[in-house]
């Protein structure tokens, strides 16, 4: 987990409690651990009561998921949502904010995730055949990028940094910014195997630390709703810059 400080939105800050300085709900990343150890609000109060911000569902800070908050230079935020049309746009808005001005994105999905990631961002006047071309737009399986690094069914920090840094290493050098979005977390806490997801986060947040890009990862929010995820739940968060949740109904 990198050092610094966590920006939260207006629900989360009031949920822990946390006042607004300089403009912002800032909160130092072991404080917000303990802070979330403590807090005893049933899973359903955490995950529900989110204020609807432009009519797009994010809990943002007054801002579109476009905007980034950084943490040292990075921003590493995660996305809880019900359904799947909602994380389409919020990924195409996500991704296409750095491609629409000439810069790079990375996507780690699933095949389906991935066509219909390309098919709005096209629509949303992205080429992206021409961005793959020039290297800008990377786009990779999810269940193949996890078998370049897992070994015993937990990430290897060396084949880690050999694939996924690699590329990172190479897209980030040749761009001004770069957006990524992963799903290799939700894969690997749909299969069972938190212990992977979570050590996984470590890694994104470890790379962070020698390079400068914004993160978005995703979970399909019914992975959260018993009690016996509660935990796990503000472990995930505890490791984020921004927590984006979808309102019900949206």
């Amino acid at each position: 987990m990198t050092k610094g400080h966590v920006v939260l939105d207006s629900t989360w800050a009031r949920l822990l409690g946390v006042r607004r300085s300089g403009g912002m709900y800032r909160i130092g990343r072991r404080e917000l651990m303990e802070r979330l150890k403590v807090q005893q609000a049933p899973l359903e109060r955490v995950l529900r009561p989110v204020a609807v911000q432009g009519g797009r569902g994010l809990t943002a800070n007054e801002t579109p998921l476009g905007d980034t908050v950084t943490v040292e230079g990075h921003a590493h935020s995660v996305e809880f949502y019900e359904t799947e049309a909602f994380l389409v746009e919020s990924v195409r808005d996500f991704l296409a904010s750095s491609l629409i001005t000439g810069d790079a994105a990375i996507v780690v999905a699933t095949d389906a995730h991935r066509d219909s990631f390309n098919c709005a961002l096209m629509e949303a006047g992205i080429d992206v055949p021409e961005a793959r071309r020039c290297g800008r737009f990377v786009s990779l399986d999810t269940s193949e990028a996890l078998a370049t690094f897992m070994v015993d069914d937990m990430p290897d920090v060396a084949r880690f940094e050999a694939t996924i840094g690699q590329l990172v290493s190479r897209v980030v050098e040749n761009a001004r910014h770069v957006r990524i979005y992963g799903e290799m977390v939700a894969v690997l806490w749909d299969q069972g195997n938190v212990a992977a997801a979570i050590a996984l986060e470590d890694l994104w947040n470890d790379l962070a630390t020698r390079y400068q890009f914004s993160l978005l990862c995703a979970y399909p929010m019914p992975a959260f709703d018993t009690d016996e995820t509660t935990e796990n739940f503000r472990r995930i968060c505890g490791q984020h810059s921004r927590v984006l949740v979808q309102s019900q109904g949206t």
